[in-house]
């Protein structure tokens, strides 16, 4: 018979197909049944006062169900919102920074003025000292002529004295 079988396929190209798709089936058969001898046995023998129990666990949990579905909902735009919050709280950390860099440039700008400032009031107010001294020196000797005894080029310019008056 075996060799019937050999020759018939030959003359039948579709017979060895079909011996050989039989073959695979009854392999997948073998395992199929191989695994479901590896489940466990039906466990689900509930009486009636669990399912009834299951039931109102189900129904009081609808509600819940429903605030979660709509919840769901708001999900995405305070999502999106979320994002837009915290690209625009990075843009005023960067502001932030930015002017804080600025400020810190205007205060040391200050202290050097200020500094030129205390510097410039200091040399007047030695000027106006030294002028205040020849003054009273010219005062206590009437008859010598007064000779200045600062330099032309240290005594305060007429701006400077409109500043800080003698």
């Amino acid at each position: 018979m075996g060799q019937c079988a050999g020759g018939l396929a030959g003359r039948f190209p579709a017979a060895g197909r079909d011996t050989q798709q039989q073959a695979a089936l009854q392999q997948r058969l073998a395992e199929t049944s191989r695994r479901l001898g590896e489940l466990p046995p039906d466990g689900l023998a509930l009486d009636a006062e669990q399912v009834s129990a299951g039931l109102a666990q189900h129904a009081a949990a609808r509600a819940l169900r429903q605030q979660l579905a709509a919840l769901h909902g708001q999900l995405q735009p305070l999502s999106q919102r979320l994002s837009q919050l915290h690209a625009a709280g990075q843009a005023s950390k960067q502001e932030q920074e930015r002017l804080e860099t600025t400020l810190a440039q205007r205060r040391q700008a200050y202290k050097e003025k200020n500094q030129q400032f205390s510097d410039v009031k200091a040399l007047c107010e030695m000027e106006a000292r030294i002028a205040g001294l020849e003054a009273e020196r010219a005062r206590l000797q009437p008859g010598s002529p007064v000779r200045s005894a600062v330099p032309r080029s240290i005594r305060p310019s007429p701006s400077i004295r409109r500043w800080f008056p003698a």
